[in-house]
């Protein structure tokens, strides 16, 4: 759903491009399909898409469900609390344990955790 309710984002942003007003719509609703956890942030947005944007566009982002939003693959926060490094660390420390992962991928991965913090 997502990925359609974007392709026809996009294509009324291409088809209107002669209005301003369609193509601001277009991009915000664009930008809040990938960082939108629930359904309801999309719910305003969705409307005002099917109405000035595209009608199918505004239709699929209604029709995202919270599941699909729940594992948004394009949003990843700016932010990360130090305690999900430390367990990600925990995590790959426990990998390479169980002989999973090499001392060299270990290695690599540690650093780049380590530095993070």
């Amino acid at each position: 759903m997502k990925t359609a309710a974007k392709v026809f984002i996009v294509l009324g942003c291409i088809f209107n491009f002669y209005l301003i007003f369609p193509i601001i719509i277009g991009v915000f609703a664009y930008k809040k399909i990938d960082t939108a956890t629930q359904k309801n942030e999309l719910t305003t947005l969705g409307v005002l898409t099917l109405f000035f944007c595209n009608i199918l566009g505004g239709i699929f982002m209604l029709c995202i469900s919270d599941k699909e939003l729940s594992k948004n693959n394009g949003y990843v926060p700016t932010t990360e609390p130090q305690n999900d490094y430390l367990q990600n660390l925990n995590n790959l420390k426990s990998l390479y344990d169980k002989g999973i992962i090499s001392e060299e991928i270990y290695n690599e991965k540690r650093k780049k955790y380590i530095d993070m913090i």
